[in-house]
């Protein structure tokens, strides 16, 4: 049966849209072992191929490279190798495993809320919410627009701009010029995320 399992992946944190070879290495089986890949729970289909050589021992070492196109979904993912031959087969003992995490850089992945839209009474008070996912969460930039056009503070202090914690569009003493549809965009270090969404304020 194989004694040794490694997983190797990159160390650092990588850029979401690029190339990343996970790497998999089981030696001391005789006959040679089988490499099965997993994102977290689910085998990677479709699987790539392994390449076996017979070492000095008489036994062999079997390397299969699993080559992906990182998104924001594989931020804090789990990949993980499974090694076995016919000999832990029939014995019927645990396969080996081994996993590598991985950390992707990801501009925001941005939303406005509520989704649902608001219906507000003239001079009342209304809250819209930039919501976001992004590594790092750190932020540069939050620009508002309605219908379009970006949101700048005025002298009656209408707009109120909050960027602690969610980024918060605060509109005091709505009036009928405010209805419209509102969206929002962030930046961190990697780039901009516009708002996959606008939300519709209509004002009664």
């Amino acid at each position: 049966k194989p004694f040794s399992l490694e997983v190797e992946g990159p160390q650092d944190p990588v850029l979401a849209g690029t190339t990343v070879q996970l790497l998999c290495t089981v030696e001391g089986a005789k006959p040679a072992a089988k490499v099965t890949w997993y994102n977290q729970s689910k085998v990677v289909e479709p699987q790539p191929k392994s390449y076996s050589e017979l070492t000095n021992d008489g036994t062999f070492k079997t390397v299969s490279v699993l080559e992906i196109i990182v998104s924001h979904f594989d931020h804090q993912g789990t990949f993980y190798c499974k090694g076995t031959n016919p000999v832990l087969e029939k014995n019927r003992e645990v396969p080996l495993l081994k996993s590598v995490d991985l950390q992707i850089l990801y501009q925001p992945i941005t939303m406005v809320q509520p989704t649902e839209g608001l219906v507000i009474n003239e001079t009342d008070e209304a809250q819209l919410f930039c919501s976001f996912k992004a590594n790092p969460s750190n932020l540069t930039d939050v620009i508002w627009y309605k219908d379009g056009v970006e949101l700048v503070g005025d002298e009656n202090q209408t707009f109120e701009f909050s960027v602690s914690g969610v980024p918060t569009l605060t509109i005091r003493n709505v009036s009928r010029n405010d209805q419209g549809h509102y969206s929002c965009s962030l930046t961190n270090s990697i780039g901009v995320g516009n708002a996959s969404n606008t939300v519709e304020m209509n004002i009664l």
